[in-house]
């Protein structure tokens, strides 16, 4: 069983840290603002995060999520970096196959956590979505 993981950003927050593995390179925002592209979207949602390292390394997808529950960003997880407490995601944003979910909504019920995985089973397949489709995730009542 595959799971892919969801990242629900918050708001937008300005603040300046080093990027781990970048080369020096910084970040000056976190969260989600109208108007982002998906790599910047991406970007806010890599790190810092409080989850298992191994099982956010099996998930190996990322879907990026802003306030409403809406796909903005896919990204390919490669590994992860340790922080104190915490852990940053390596990988790049890549909707290669995954086109279709962009700009859907993926029904996270009530949960406050940002980081949230899902059985690959209950999304409803790439090919399968069309411009009607609401929501990816395949409701468990009709299953």
């Amino acid at each position: 069983m595959a799971e892919i993981m969801t990242i629900k950003l918050g708001g937008r927050t300005n603040f300046v840290e080093e990027i781990p593995y970048g080369g020096g390179a910084k970040r000056s925002q976190y969260g989600w603002e109208e108007g982002m592209t998906e790599d910047q979207c991406w970007e806010a949602a890599q790190g810092w995060w409080r989850l298992e390292p191994g099982r956010a390394i099996r998930a190996k997808l990322a879907l990026v999520l802003n306030n409403d529950s809406e796909v903005v960003a896919i990204g390919r997880i490669e590994g992860v970096v340790k922080g104190e407490d915490r852990l940053w995601l390596l990988g790049k944003q890549d909707a290669t196959g995954y086109e279709q979910w962009l700009h859907k909504h993926v029904n996270r019920n009530r949960s406050q956590n940002p980081i949230a995985y899902f059985d690959e089973k209950r999304f409803v397949k790439p090919e399968d979505v069309t411009a009607e489709t609401a929501d990816i995730i395949i409701d468990d009542a009709k299953n």
